[in-house]
């Protein structure tokens, strides 16, 4: 594979240049309409031609060639010509068995801005700048105006179909909005399952599925991969309708900000990976095209609802430990002396402030941000180093979906952070939180966190199991003892 991508990458520009050329990528080659095992640089033309008709200032060459990185070695990759029009966004048509109005909303339900056309909310993710879940979509779909009104369903203005506020958008086809109710979110894809937990790559020939507000949940495969063209991506990929699929279709209008995802965990997890962000396709064909959800990730500074939910409750445990510092303030030497009216009021902690305002104006995952960030992975590196610490990490991520419904939970997330601050008081580093000696109170408190979590999210009973009994060997006893 990496071959043909550096073959694509040294050729694209040069291909795209040609007449009629309108987009480059990666996928298998075709010989008689039939699917071969060769991997090929695919290039698609508006119109494909007999090569003897073909004028020679549109000749796409038969192969690519180029010298890989620290090789004298001359390769070659073989090219494909494809015919297929240009993509066009999938915006929104009425009517649509995902269409209608739903609480709380799961990803493939549509939603829209005012007076505009819509599309699917493609699933709830982590906004890792403002720390709280958003929902996921295009841009084309909602815009990227701060404060834009988001409704659920789509052609509703009303005050009580009011979803959710645009926070930001990138670079990529692709927004984020923060919903108004946190009683509005449910942590699944219609038809798919608990999502998003878990993201991946989508690669040639992978079976994917994906549930959108217009053709409710289909079932394809990942046909090619590295295309170039929308909003500047030079890694979308496409997605072909299995046989058998309505109308032969994938996708279709009013899909527009579906997540695609892997159809079958390969860790057996109960959730699936999520590989794309749905934006558009052929019609006529019924495929669709997707920006690779880690480019969209990266360009939004977004992360699974797992890592980012659980790794910003445990941040937050730490806070109080980290006074904030005052800000140093340079005196100004002015020319002469100014005078005016002051007055004077309570201080007003700046952080406090903002989180204040982010929920006044409806954002109710919206936290404070922790002053030390980074605690949690620093624990869970220091636990990787043993072997009963490695496997208790396993078991943890193994349990993503019900921990991070755990603490999404608000009533939920202050009973567990009341019964496990006091053990964290004073602690500075995962040395010394896995080093601390646990007193029989501290036990006590773990019990209760674990009751709490059994109580809210009885799923997680195996692996409250394995945490008392490591709870049993702790009094008199550090972390760091018991799983050495």
């Amino acid at each position: 594979m990496a071959r043909v991508q550096h073959a694509k990458d040294v050729a694209a520009e040069r291909l795209l240049s040609i007449p009629g050329v309108h987009t480059v990528g990666i996928g298998y080659k075709r010989r008689g309409g039939e699917v071969t095992a060769d991997l090929a640089v695919i290039v698609f033309v508006d119109t494909k031609l007999p090569r003897a008709d073909v004028p020679p200032d549109r000749m796409v060459p038969l192969e690519i060639r180029f010298f890989m990185d620290s090789s004298d070695r001359e390769e070659s990759v073989p090219t494909d010509v494809v015919e297929q029009a240009r993509p066009v966004e999938y915006t929104h048509i009425p009517a649509g068995t995902l269409a209608g109005r739903a609480r709380p909303v799961a990803g493939g339900r549509s939603i829209a801005r005012a007076a505009s056309g819509g599309g699917t909310l493609g699933g709830w993710v982590w906004d890792g700048l403002n720390d709280e879940v958003v929902l996921l979509t295009n841009n084309h779909v909602l815009g990227g105006a701060a404060g834009t009104d988001v409704f659920q369903p789509w052609g509703s203005t009303a005050a009580t179909d009011h979803i959710a506020d645009v926070v930001r958008t990138g670079t990529l086809d692709a927004t984020i909005a923060a919903p108004v109710n946190a009683a509005d979110v449910l942590e699944e894809i219609e038809g798919v399952g608990p999502a998003v937990f878990e993201i991946t790559t989508a690669t040639v020939g992978m079976p994917v599925e994906k549930s959108g507000a217009k053709t409710d949940h289909t079932t394809g495969w990942v046909e090619y991969v590295g295309l170039t063209g929308h909003y500047g991506s030079t890694n979308d990929f496409q997605v072909a309708p299995d046989p058998g699929m309505p109308n032969g279709r994938f996708a279709y209008y009013g899909d527009s900000g579906s997540l695609i995802v892997e159809r079958t965990n390969p860790s057996g997890g109960s959730w699936k990976r999520v590989v794309g962000l749905l934006w558009g396709g052929n019609p006529e064909l019924g495929n669709a095209k997707a920006h690779q959800v880690q480019d969209v990730f990266a360009d939004l500074n977004l992360d699974t609802l797992c890592a980012g939910a659980f790794e910003e409750f445990l941040d937050n445990l730490f806070a109080p430990n980290f006074p904030e510092e005052p800000l140093k303030v340079t005196p100004i030497q002015l020319p002469e002396p100014v005078t005016m009216p002051l007055t004077t009021g309570p201080r007003v902690s700046l952080s406090g402030a903002l989180l204040a305002l982010q929920q006044a104006a409806g954002r109710p995952f919206a936290r404070s941000r922790p002053l030390h960030r980074g605690m949690a992975r620093d624990v869970e590196a220091r636990l990787r180093l043993s072997r009963m610490g490695s496997d208790l990490v396993t078991a943890i991520h193994e349990n993503r979906v019900g921990l991070a419904r755990l603490v999404l939970d608000r009533q939920t997330r202050r009973a567990l952070a009341s019964a496990a601050a006091p053990f964290v008081e004073g602690v500075w580093t995962a040395d010394e939180l896995l080093g601390r000696q646990v007193t029989e109170e501290d036990l006590a408190r773990f019990h209760r966190v674990a009751r709490i979590a059994e109580d809210h999210r009885p799923e997680l009973q195996p692996l409250l199991e394995r945490v008392n009994r490591i709870l049993g060997e702790l009094p008199g006893r550090s972390f760091d003892d018991v799983l050495r």
